[in-house]
Order: C-alpha cells, then sequence, then structure tokens
C-alpha cells in the first residue's frame, strides 16, 4: 500500500476587504492543494488544486473571494430592506396623520 504524505506545507494570513483570512497549501504526490478560511469563525470558504502552488492559490482564493462577495451583497440588501421597512413604516404614520385631519 503506498502512502501519501502532504510536503512543501505552508500557511499565512491575508486581509481581504476586511476579512482576516488563512491560505493554506501543500502538496501530495504532483497535486498541490489549498483551504482558504476565514479566521473568524474558522470556516472553509474556498478550495482550490492545481499542478503547481499558484495554480491551487488562485482557485481557492477566486472561490473565497466569491463567497465573500456574496456574503457581502447580503448583507447590503438586509440593510437595505430594513431601511425601506422604516421608510414605509414611516410613510403609514404619516397617511394615518393625514387622514384623521
Amino acid at each position: 500500500m503506498t502512502t501519501l504524505k502532504s510536503e512543501e506545507f505552508s500557511s499565512r494570513r491575508e486581509e481581504w476587504e476586511g476579512w482576516d483570512l488563512r491560505v493554506t497549501t501543500y502538496r501530495i504526490g504532483d497535486r498541490f492543494f489549498t483551504k482558504v478560511d476565514n479566521l473568524s469563525p474558522g470556516a472553509i470558504i474556498g478550495r482550490g488544486e492545481g499542478k503547481n502552488a499558484a495554480e491551487s492559490e488562485r482557485e481557492a482564493l477566486d472561490a473565497a473571494v466569491s463567497r465573500l462577495r456574496l456574503t457581502r451583497r447580503v448583507e447590503l440588501t438586509e440593510k437595505r430592506l430594513s431601511q425601506l421597512n422604516q421608510d414605509f413604516e414611516e410613510l403609514r404614520n404619516q397617511l394615518e396623520t393625514l387622514k384623521s385631519r
């Protein structure tokens, strides 16, 4: 049975638009693997695989950035929706005031 072991291990921290990320890359056999996790709460948000470390990291970072952008859009959408709800309530109150005159 062949035993595979990871080699050329590297781990570094990066920051992307306010998110602290850890990029971990290693080689098993002739393939490189990368995972990107956000340090808080520590979830893996991107994975990559390639013929070399750069290819693997690019794939993993592209996936991570895509997910982080989606998260940011959801946060902005929720914030805007909350503001619209407040505006609606304010307009409703103004309408009720006008109706009672």
